[in-house]
């Protein structure tokens, strides 16, 4: 009796830890589901949605944007991929999943960054799950008859460190990595694009971008420092393109 006592006790035992595992690994694919992927850069958008509940996630700042383009009907919503042409007017939309300070930057091709936002005149401080139009109403930004390509920089800080006007890598001389695809499987479509620059701010910074790709109705990128980079900062480098 005792020895088929300590069999079916060794049994349960085993199927515990084996039923455990189990449950370990399917806890696991479901925290990773929810987040859209294990990779931390690809899960930019779980995060700044707060559906990423990994510790190891929660320093990080993440930024939302998308292009206010002004119509005869009010405005839409369009991707930084949009070609705009002459006259046509924007705005910037910005949100944040934490407090901070936001800087947007300019610069034409072949010149150095200056400053867009904020003018003397405005307060910068940006408020967690608030989305900023830049510039507010009834400012706007307009494309004049010059086409090319803008180069445009946008950051959230932690602190009030103003950047340096004229300052940072020409924007056409930036070396950037090509753009990686996320990974089959569960990975979300679209893609996430890492950069490497001397920033308005006099740092060397990197960032990653994730863009959901035009099969998703999402028409924001999602924005944040390096998943390494402990400082409190969002960023983003990009390019609107003016056809004619």
């Amino acid at each position: 009796m005792r020895l088929r006592t300590r069999f079916l006790f060794g049994l349960v035992l085993v199927m515990g830890t084996f039923c455990a595992l189990i449950w370990g690994q399917e806890s696991t694919r479901t925290s990773q589901e929810k987040s859209g992927n294990s990779d931390p850069d690809s899960r930019l958008r779980g995060i700044f949605l707060a559906q990423d509940s990994d510790p190891s996630a929660a320093h990080r700042v993440v930024g939302r944007l998308a292009i206010l383009l002004k119509t005869d009907d009010g405005t839409r919503r369009v991707r930084p991929d949009y070609s705009f042409r002459s006259g046509d007017r924007f705005r910037f939309e910005i949100t944040a999943n934490q407090d901070g300070r936001l800087y947007v930057m300019h610069a034409a091709p072949g010149g150095g960054w200056q400053q867009l936002w904020p003018t003397k005149l405005d307060d910068n401080r940006v408020r967690a799950e608030q989305s900023y139009a830049v510039p507010p109403t009834p400012g706007i930004f307009v494309f004049d008859k010059d086409t090319g390509n803008e180069f445009f920089y946008v950051v959230i800080r932690s602190d009030a460190k103003p950047p340096k006007s004229g300052s940072g890598v020409p924007p056409e001389k930036h070396i950037e990595p090509p753009a990686r695809t996320a990974a089959s499987g569960s990975a979300p479509a679209g893609k996430i694009t890492n950069f490497l620059v001397r920033d308005p701010f006099g740092e060397t910074t990197r960032g990653v971008v994730f863009d959901p790709g035009r099969d998703d109705a999402d028409p924001y990128l999602y924005f944040s420092a390096a998943a390494e980079d402990s400082g409190k900062v969002a960023k983003i480098k990009f390019q609107l393109h003016h056809i004619d």
